[in-house]
């Protein structure tokens, strides 16, 4: 039975095939390549780009939750406590499988594992999360787990940063490049992935760095930005076209969350942890 005609995956996979092949030398990176498909959905209502979605066919088996925590702007409690809310969603149905509210005695690190343990079944699943969770003791939980993670490295992690740092990047090819458009800018972004195993880090199997070059569209200035992060999933397991899907999927995420932030209700729901472990939803990847 053919797919319903609302389905983008089989035309856009119908152009890719009519793609010209690539020369020696001249073979492009699965995001860049899968930028090039037309994209024949509606554009009202569209989300995300027809080529994050054929890639995440692409990386069927990849289940992935982003680890995210955020204000509510306009919700506090009844005694004007403003709510801050940490969330684990999943980045392809962008469906919460748990919640919590954070709490004015704690902060995020603290409530990371409880969040976690309301999630069932995180064998195999990469956490991805912000350079606030980049946390020895988060990771040794989720490989605990056999789960794996996706982590951020930032100025909270000096000396794992500076290991990052001190890597010879300039002696690594590029891996990927993709360029994109939206929120009044253009972007292009660039990785180089280099397999680690003496890193300051659990499990860390893999360095990333990532160079982010935004230029707003309006007045044409121009911002670049590093971004190195790590991750416990081998070469084998995750190539630089799938980290850099993983980690611009946790950015969505993020993104979303900004959206419910600016237009949550005054009185927002019940915020607790689940009672059971959550599942997840049939036909996640």
């Amino acid at each position: 039975m053919s797919a319903p005609a609302s389905s983008p995956i089989p035309p856009a996979l119908d152009q890719l095939r009519n793609q010209p092949k690539a020369g020696l030398g001249e073979v492009p990176g699965l995001l860049e390549r899968l930028s090039q498909v037309p994209d024949p959905r509606d554009p009202r209502g569209v989300r995300h780009a027809v080529a994050v979605l054929l890639a995440l066919t692409a990386c069927a088996g990849l289940r992935a939750l982003a680890v995210d925590g955020k204000s509510l702007r306009g919700a506090a409690k009844a005694d004007g406590r403003k709510i801050h809310l940490l969330a684990a969603t999943e980045h392809t149905t962008g469906l919460v499988l748990a919640q919590l509210d954070v709490g004015e005695r704690t902060n995020d690190i603290t409530r990371f594992q409880p969040l976690l343990d309301a999630v069932a079944e995180l064998a195999r699943v990469v956490v991805t999360a912000d350079a606030l969770h980049t946390q020895r003791e988060h990771a040794a939980y989720l490989l605990g787990r056999q789960a794996h993670y996706i982590v951020i490295v930032k100025g909270n992690t000096k000396k794992l940063r500076g290991q990052l740092k001190s890597l010879p990047w300039k002696d690594i090819p590029l891996q990927g490049r993709v360029e994109g458009v939206g929120h009044g800018r253009a972007e292009i972004r660039r990785i180089k992935v280099a397999t680690v195993n003496n890193l300051l880090f659990p499990g860390a199997r893999q360095a990333i760095l990532i160079k982010r070059r935004r230029t707003d569209r309006k007045t044409g200035k121009t911002a670049v930005k590093t971004v190195y992060a790590v991750t416990s999933l081998t070469a084998e397991r995750a190539g630089p076209a799938q980290l850099a899907l993983l980690i611009r999927g946790h950015w969505q995420v993020e993104a979303l969350h900004h959206i419910r932030d600016t237009t949550s209700p005054a009185t927002p729901p019940n915020c607790g942890p689940a009672m059971h472990p959550a599942r997840w939803p049939p036909g996640a990847t």
